[in-house]
């Protein structure tokens, strides 16, 4: 699951963060408040952070191939929004995630794990009994 972070340079990161939402939120789940705002996409949720000097974008991408989906959708819907300042793509850096390598924890040998004993008194225990 790689992690895409965009970022461009502008005093309107604010109003393009708005725009960006609200236009998603009418297809998709999508936030926002102010300076931070999340759209939950088919392939993961893309967070966003305006500041005065620019917009960031953390996008989760659930696969490798849904990488380029995931850029062309912020990047066409920004193109479009920001016409004015004739923004034509994002920066984008891709951060792999690590391969992990699970370890699987072998059984010990010569130890093999007691069954609780059951009371012949205790009335919840073994209620499957017969008695003949």
């Amino acid at each position: 699951m790689p992690t895409l972070i965009g970022r461009i340079e502008t005093e309107h990161g604010a109003k393009y963060l708005t725009q960006l939402c609200k236009h998603f939120a009418h297809k998709i789940d999508a936030t926002w408040d102010g300076n931070h705002g999340r759209a939950d996409f088919v392939f993961g949720p893309a967070i966003m952070e305006a500041d005065p000097k620019g917009l960031t974008i953390h996008f989760d991408v659930d696969k490798d191939e849904n990488v380029p989906a995931a850029k062309s959708v912020i990047d066409n819907h920004l193109v479009t929004f920001a016409h004015r300042e004739k923004i034509e793509d994002m920066e984008w850096a891709t951060i792999p995630m690590p391969t992990q390598n699970i370890a699987v924890q072998q059984p010990q040998r010569g130890i093999r794990p007691q069954a609780p004993r059951h009371r012949r008194d205790d009335p919840t225990a073994c209620q499957w009994r017969l008695r003949l």
